[in-house]
């Protein structure tokens, strides 16, 4: 019997696919906007959306992917976001976007990345 070749092992799978976990200065890193960021990212109206897109914007300048996710499965991320970019508004209800809204956002992230 011929064995397959076994690259990576479940746990190294995970931590190539999974979306990123942030440490503090990563997130200072990942989450600060250039200006031509925080121009894309004003296109959007609610503070709902501009918060998921500059998740998603974070994930990919990270790792060069997109992830679908809940903004309660990201609370840390989320927190940091509203404190840093949004001072203020410490306490919203937020909503994860509809799935047509979260396309657009990452088109419009290819675009910012050609």
């Amino acid at each position: 019997m011929a064995e397959h070749l076994k690259i990576l092992d479940p746990d190294e799978i995970f931590q190539l696919y999974s979306r990123p976990e942030f440490t503090d200065d990563e997130r200072k890193m990942f989450f600060h906007l250039e200006e031509i960021e925080m121009s894309a990212m004003q296109q959007h109206r609610s503070l709902g959306s501009q918060v998921y897109f500059i998740l998603q914007l974070g994930y990919f300048k990270a790792c060069q992917r997109f992830f679908v996710f809940d903004l309660e499965d990201v609370e840390q991320d989320v927190d940091y976001i509203l404190h840093y970019h949004f001072p203020g508004q410490e306490d919203p209800t937020l909503q994860t976007i509809s799935k047509p809204i979260r396309l657009d956002q990452q088109k419009l992230i290819m675009s910012l990345f050609g």
